[in-house]
């Protein structure tokens, strides 16, 4: 399996088998202040996505923008591209101010600071596509579709609380929504077109199903989660 470890200047790529020798390293080239968010091995090399370093280990360091780049095996850059969220905004989040006498109402867009990986599955690969999602502290992410060898970016996703992703056929990413009163799951395509969107009617009964199973030990409780 390969880790990343985080360094105050530098950062490596380790390789490492079951009995946790290193077999292999890589050190991708970074600027001061950076901090791989995550990353993808490919049988060719790898895609980072770059984030902020936290403070502890940005020190002095200016704060960074994201970017995603593609390294070869032995980590030779191939392409850069930033990444920027731009000013956000969502129906659902809100804010109190003095302005309006404290009184809950919309957020106004705001420029985020804290740009971060997205919390869940951040960084995947479809076809000729890579689907890499950054997200503020509100929770608020866009998903950019970048072009798997030249990191073209085909598409961006609007603002849109974070959710699970998976991939799909021929380049595409099923990208899910779930918060400030969303939930919802939309198709990319490979061309950066939303084709479908899915969303529970609210007004619809689901049935739910309960299970009396008297479970007593670890094990009982998992096979009991694999086939619920």
């Amino acid at each position: 399996m390969w880790i990343a470890h985080p360094e105050a200047t530098w950062h490596v790529l380790e390789e490492i088998d079951a009995a946790g020798r290193t077999l292999n390293t890589v050190v991708p080239p970074c600027q001061p202040g950076e901090d791989i968010g995550t990353f993808v091995l490919l049988p060719d090399g790898f895609y980072i996505a770059w984030t902020a370093a936290p403070p502890m280990l940005r020190g002095a360091a200016p704060l960074r923008e994201p970017h995603v780049a593609r390294y070869t095996s032995a980590g030779h850059r191939l392409w850069s591209t930033p990444i920027r969220l731009g000013d956000l905004s969502y129906p659902g989040v809100v804010e109190l101010s003095e302005e309006n006498g404290w009184k809950l109402q919309a957020k106004r867009p705001w420029t985020p600071r804290g740009v971060r990986s997205a919390h869940h599955e951040p960084l995947l690969i479809s076809g000729n596509r890579v689907a890499a999602s950054f997200e503020d502290t509100s929770g608020l992410a866009r998903t950019f579709l970048l072009d798997l060898g030249t990191g073209h970016t085909v598409a961006v996703t609007a603002p849109a609380p974070g959710g699970h992703k998976a991939i799909a056929d021929d380049g595409g990413f099923l990208i899910g929504a779930q918060g400030y009163g969303t939930f919802e799951t939309t198709l990319l395509t490979r061309d950066g077109t939303a084709t479908t969107r899915a969303r529970p009617d609210p007004t619809e009964h689901h049935p739910v199903h309960h299970h009396a199973l008297n479970l007593t030990t670890p094990s009982q409780r998992l096979l009991q989660d694999l086939h619920s």
